[in-house]
C-alpha cells in the first residue's frame, strides 16, 4: 500500500500552473505560402481550416502552431488516400 505516514506526500493533491505559450507572432510569408500550398495539394478546405483555427487567413496562424497546422493538413491527405 502506498499510504503516506507523515506530511502531505500526495503529488496529486496539489496543482501546478501551466506556463502559457509565448506569443511568437504570425507565421512568416513563406510559412503561410507553405500552408496554403499544402492545403491545396492535399484537398484541405482553407476557409474551414481558418475557421477551425480561429483566424481570418493563413497569414494569421501563430508561428508557434505552424508545425501542428501542417500536420493537421497532412492528416487530411492520409484520410483521403
Amino acid at each position: 500500500f502506498a499510504i503516506p505516514t507523515e506530511g502531505d506526500n500526495d503529488a496529486d493533491s496539489t496543482t501546478h500552473e501551466v506556463a502559457a505559450k509565448k506569443d511568437s507572432g504570425p507565421v512568416s510569408d513563406t510559412q503561410a505560402r507553405d500552408l496554403r500550398d499544402a492545403a491545396e495539394q492535399f484537398g484541405a478546405d482553407i476557409k474551414k481550416l481558418c475557421t477551425y483555427l480561429k483566424v481570418d487567413s493563413l497569414t494569421q496562424v501563430p508561428a508557434n502552431d505552424f508545425d501542428d497546422v501542417m500536420k493537421l493538413i497532412m492528416s487530411k491527405r492520409k484520410k483521403a488516400a
